[in-house]
């Protein structure tokens, strides 16, 4: 099983927790997440950083530039508030972000207009 939004889980932390205890050699905690949730996202990121993992790396995924990235996800204003969570979690001591592009047939050919627009916020 694949997919779905980790930040929905409301023991994430908890998974986090049992991680970084279970796993003394780990050396990169990352996490995936749509971005919709800004706060909820940014407010778990806040608590697992006071479980002091090694390294904390958090990819914000997008499909396009902001209207197709609404069409393909379907969420009117999602492109926005994706990009306000990669922005607030890059404003993060502690945390490395990125802006991934999933790739898939609507949007192939979409790459370098994707890149631009989210590089302009």
């Amino acid at each position: 099983m694949a997919g779905g939004e980790i930040f929905l889980r409301p023991d994430l932390l908890d998974i986090a927790k049992l991680i970084l205890d279970q796993c003394p050699q780990l050396l990169l905690l990352n996490f995936p997440t749509n971005g919709f949730l800004t706060k909820t996202i940014v407010s778990t990121i806040e608590k697992i950083l006071t479980l002091k993992p090694p390294e904390l790396f958090i990819t914000v995924s997008l499909d396009g530039e902001e209207k197709l990235n609404d069409n393909i996800r379907g969420v009117p204003g999602g492109w926005k508030r994706q990009v306000k969570t990669f922005q607030e979690l890059h404003g993060l001591p502690c945390v490395k972000s990125a802006s991934g592009l999933t790739l898939s047939p609507y949007n192939v050919d979409q790459f370098e207009t994707a890149f631009e627009a989210a590089q302009k916020e």
